[in-house]
């Protein structure tokens, strides 16, 4: 047990955050949206804490941790640890800065090298865009048809327009302009229609792409979560001991502490 690695504190507190988020089956943006406003984090930040990247301020962290129903006292001791080594660190700590929401991954080809975390993170942003994507597909298409049947009613009274003027003795004046209104009704009806077509052709490629993304994704998420399960029970001896060995201290510190002061 002496030769086991220790790990950086950020990422045991990293760790056991992920290992709460797992259990509980809850996605970056839904702990997002279920923090309190005066204690909040973007699901990129919180995805960045849970990778063990960064260390948020202990308020921050026990926010999280109530959202994922942890044990705040145990976090508390591993946000310490963590504090403490990134101002040992001083100014050579750099944290990494995690991608703005307005900026994307490249997603083709999901290599080895993104864990876990990160596919979970894109298969829900890729689900996400699926389904403002099919949302877009049936608000085209019901617009699309709505246009085809209006489109049809107009041309109706095209038809029974010009028969109307075709049997005017009179003065067609007053047929002529609405027989002209008329066709540029449908002209415009004709053009929307057009521009809908496009619009289901580009929402369908992008659907496919997509759907193609997620199998990738999903491909590799389950070869991730296999290594997972494999390193999982070596990382959790390794990170029990390092608790262990830390609360031990806080104890003995607190031991020491009740002896000053009671011989005081």
């Amino acid at each position: 047990m002496d030769s086991l690695p220790r790990y950086p504190a950020r990422e045991r507190l990293g760790h056991e955050l992920y290992s709460l988020s797992r259990a509980n089956d809850i996605s970056l943006r839904e702990i997002s949206k279920l923090m309190n406003h005066d204690h909040f984090l973007s699901h990129t930040a919180i995805g960045s804490l849970l990778k063990g990247k960064t260390v948020p301020r202990l308020r921050l962290v026990l926010e999280v941790v109530r959202v994922l129903e942890g044990d705040a006292d145990r976090i508390q001791v591993l946000w310490a640890a963590a504090d403490a080594e990134k101002r040992e660190k001083g100014a050579s700590y750099r944290e990494p800065v995690e991608p703005s929401d307005g900026e994307t991954k490249e997603t083709s080809g999901w290599r080895s090298s993104f864990s876990l975390l990160e596919l979970e993170a894109a298969h829900e942003e890729i689900q996400e865009k699926i389904t403002k994507n099919r949302a877009r597909e049936k608000a085209a298409h019901e617009e699309y048809y709505d246009m085809f049947e209006e489109r049809a009613k107009v041309v109706g009274r095209i038809l029974r327009l010009q028969a109307e003027l075709a049997a005017e003795r009179g003065d067609k004046t007053a047929l002529e302009a609405q027989l002209a209104s008329l066709a540029s009704e449908r002209k415009r009806l004709t053009k929307r229609i057009q521009e809908l077509e496009a619009e289901l052709s580009r929402v369908q490629a992008t659907l496919l792409s997509l759907s193609d993304e997620s199998s990738q994704v999903n491909e590799r998420r389950a070869d991730c979560g296999n290594e997972w399960a494999r390193t999982e029970e070596y990382r959790a001896i390794v990170l029990g001991r390092q608790l262990s060995d830390e609360r031990a201290r806080r104890e003995e510190s607190e031991r020491r502490l009740q002896q000053y002061e009671g011989g005081r």
